[in-house]
Parts: C-alpha cells; sequence; structure tokens
C-alpha cells in the first residue's frame, strides 16, 4: 500500500492494523516524515518491517514499484497538477490496484480557504473581489499573495476533481459528496443537492459553494492494466 500526503504516518499505522502486508507513506514536508521516522516507527516497532516513510514526491519512486492499493487523504485540494499526479498513481498501481481518496474542504465551500487568507468570514475568499483578498493576505503573511497557489491550494471544483479521471483509465466505483458528521452539514448538502438539479447552468454553478468534501474510489481499467503490465 501506497499513501500520498501521509503527514505524521496515522493512517499508514491504521492500515497495518487492519491487515495491509506493508505500507509506505509519501509526504513533501520532511519535518512531518521526520516525525513519523522517529515516533512512529518507534513507538510501533512491531510493524517496523513492513512500514515506510519517505520525504519524496511521487515523481521520485522507481517506475518498477507497483502496489495495490493508493491512499490519499486531505492532500488532492492542494496537489497543483492533479491529473499530473492521477496519471503517476495509475502508472504505480498493479493489476486489479484501487486508488481510494478523500479531501476537504474544497476550495469554494465556506472555509474552502484552510484559514490561509486569515478572513474570518466564510466564502469570504470567493465572494469578496480577488485583488482585495490578496491584498490583505499578502499584508497579513509579509509576502505577495497573487492567487490561491500561492497559498498552496488547487481552487478545483468537484467536476475539475473528477475530470482529472479520464474515463479510459479509470473506473469510479464510488462517488461520496459531503459525507461529513458536522452542524449544518446536511442543510449545505441539501442546498448543493437542490442547486445542482437545477436545468439552469448559472445555478448549478452555484453547487460549488457547498460542495465541502469528495470521497471516491477508483480502479484502473482492465485494459489500461494490461498496457502497464506489459511494459
Amino acid at each position: 500500500m501506497l499513501e500520498i500526503g501521509c503527514g505524521h504516518g496515522a493512517l499508514c499505522v491504521d492500515a497495518l492494523a487492519r491487515g495491509a502486508k506493508s505500507a509506505h507513506g509519501i509526504d513533501l514536508d520532511a519535518e512531518r516524515i521526520q516525525f513519523a521516522n522517529e515516533a512512529v516507527l518507534g513507538r510501533f516497532s512491531e510493524f517496523r518491517t513492513r512500514l515506510k516513510f519517505s520525504a519524496i514526491e511521487l515523481a521520485a519512486l522507481p517506475h518498477e514499484m507497483q502496489f495495490d492499493v493508493v491512499l490519499s487523504k486531505d492532500t488532492f485540494e492542494h496537489v497543483q497538477d492533479l491529473p499530473g499526479l492521477v496519471n503517476g498513481i495509475a502508472d504505480r498501481l498493479a493489476p486489479g490496484g484501487k486508488l481510494i481518496c478523500g479531501f476537504s474542504p474544497l476550495f469554494h465551500s465556506p472555509w474552502g480557504d484552510h484559514g490561509r487568507y486569515r478572513l474570518k468570514l466564510p466564502w469570504a475568499h470567493t465572494l469578496l473581489p480577488s485583488r482585495w483578498i490578496h491584498a490583505w493576505a499578502s499584508k497579513r503573511l509579509g509576502r505577495r499573495v497573487s492567487c490561491p497557489q500561492d497559498l498552496g491550494l488547487n481552487g478545483l471544483t468537484l467536476a475539475q476533481f473528477e475530470q482529472s479521471f479520464a474515463p479510459a483509465t479509470w473506473h469510479c466505483e464510488q462517488l461520496r459528496v459531503n459525507p461529513i458528521e458536522k452542524r449544518f452539514v446536511p442543510l449545505l448538502d441539501w442546498l448543493r443537492r437542490s442547486l445542482h438539479a437545477s436545468r439552469y447552468i448559472r445555478v448549478q454553478y452555484l453547487s460549488r459553494y457547498f460542495t465541502i468534501g469528495v470521497y471516491a474510489a477508483f480502479s484502473k481499467r482492465a485494459a489500461v492494466r494490461e498496457e502497464t503490465s506489459s511494459r
């Protein structure tokens, strides 16, 4: 099993505890990986021979490394080139492999800026003029901010997330939107579904403001598996 954006490594440990044969967590944050290698491996010594953490990006993994399962939690909203990452995942999935991912909050949702704009009102980062919020963030952070990407956010909508998975490569086994047990989320999801069902494109557009979290499971199509295995 491979986890992308493993952070401090808790999900890798949980996967091993639930029966995974091995787990490899990767993350670009070297300090988190250092913590995982020191604290997590030290505490769960029974997993030491089956658990590995690396401060690298997916592209740095050898192409011959193949995984049955790829997990990712609360990472895809930060990836600048999500289609590129998804293609890289497909290259490293073994025949029958699956990608299971989930992330929140999406950029256009009430707190979709992850607090990085230093704004205190919901939706302010999407409803206020962009030049205002970028000037505000630049002043508060002491560095130039001109777009969400400068704050580590890709700004993707649910539709753009789905478009990252080429139908010729991926089969979507499950897609759940807003399965979050928090106050007011059921109401927001009702608004999302009502707006999305409208026959007017401009009304459908508004549903993005009530799309908070996405959880999905994809499998690589058989034709792609055969092509990959023949390389």
